[in-house]
């Protein structure tokens, strides 16, 4: 816990003059960084696997970095990784000078960690498993299982955002890999970034179940997990939001459809579901399917009739619809095929 609270220097309300002399110090650091990056020409000078950067005018400073010093119109070679790493390693000696610790994304592995660093690993567990091999702590935040800002469900049927991270794969996730000392990993954590999410009820939303998912993960020894019981604890918990008026998500309940081809390149369709013991129904010929209408069996690839350019499926538990109808079109089933 030291650690954490050690991180950041900032609290709400008014900031200290050290916090204030830190983001100062911050802040030039950042704008001859920017300044050398974005005058970064796109190609490698004379093989030598350098980029050409120069320093804008009417640049007038002088910047001490051991080995050369820079003034205005000063041409110089660098790789943008090093460079990245130099400015990382000496932010960090100011933040330690002031009895504060760095944390920073898996990004400031590259280059070179700076000694005391903390890394938040979130493009994969690869980063993290790197920074714990090396001594450093990490905080496990992968975005294929903890960005809660990415579809949960069918996404003709969702609000529009990218990628995918089921309530399932979030339940899967598992914050300390096997071969690493697990000392070093701090814990995980859930993202929900919220450009596209544009009011508190839809925060709501996109948090729900699946922040429930990754509560269990995160205080839960991995031995202890069981899907269909936390299928069950979530239930109670979802009649629990329902009665305070807190937004959640359904989507777990929803048919999965993906997209498969046979050896001759033809379209078919497999479906599933995330909770067992469901029924799914379904439908090609432009009515809504209810549990009248034909009915699937698992693991079979549906063959697209040759006239057919909407699907429709709905999914039933003991004989009561239980998830949303979803209806997309061949053609858009077509485009998503290898996409969710």
């Amino acid at each position: 816990m030291s650690l954490l609270n050690n991180i950041c220097p900032l609290r709400s309300g008014s900031m200290s003059v050290k916090s204030t002399e830190i983001v100062k110090k911050a802040f030039f650091l950042s704008a001859i960084l920017l300044a050398l990056l974005s005058c970064k020409a796109d190609y490698e000078s004379a093989g030598t696997g350098y980029e050409f950067a120069i320093i804008p005018q009417p640049a007038y400073m002088k910047l001490k970095t051991g080995s050369f010093t820079l003034r205005k119109s000063t041409v110089i070679y660098c790789k943008s990784n090093d460079l990245q790493s130099y400015f990382v390693k000496r932010l960090e000696k100011i933040l330690e000078a002031k009895g504060k610790k760095l944390i920073g994304w898996d990004e400031i592995l590259e280059g070179g960690l700076a000694p005391n660093a903390a890394v938040m690993s979130w493009r994969g567990m690869e980063g993290g498993v790197a920074a714990a091999k090396a001594n450093h702590h990490v905080v496990m935040s992968p975005s294929d299982y903890a960005y809660l800002d990415l579809y949960q469900g069918d996404p003709a049927i969702e609000p529009r955002t990218y990628g995918m991270v089921r309530l399932n794969k979030v339940y899967s996730f598992e914050p300390v890999p096997d071969g690493v000392d697990s000392t070093f990993i701090l814990g995980g954590q859930g993202n929900l970034w919220s450009e596209g999410v544009p009011t508190f009820r839809h925060a709501e939303y996109m948090l729900w179940p699946r922040a429930f998912a990754l509560s269990e993960v995160f205080w839960s020894p991995k031995q202890s997990r069981d899907w269909d019981g936390f299928v069950r604890r979530m239930e109670t918990h979802l009649q629990r939001l329902s009665q305070a008026d807190i937004n959640y998500s359904r989507s777990v309940y929803d048919a999965i459809i993906t997209p498969v081809k046979d050896e001759k390149e033809n379209l078919l369709i497999q479906l599933s579901t995330e909770i067992e013991g469901f029924e799914i129904y379904y439908s090609f010929d432009d009515t809504y399917p209810d549990n009248h209408s034909s009915l699937y069996n698992k693991r079979e690839k549906l063959m697209i009739p040759k006239n057919s350019d909407t699907f429709r499926v709905i999914t039933y538990r003991d004989g009561k619809a239980i998830g949303r109808i979803i209806t997309i079109s061949v053609a858009d089933l077509a485009k998503r095929y290898n996409e969710y």
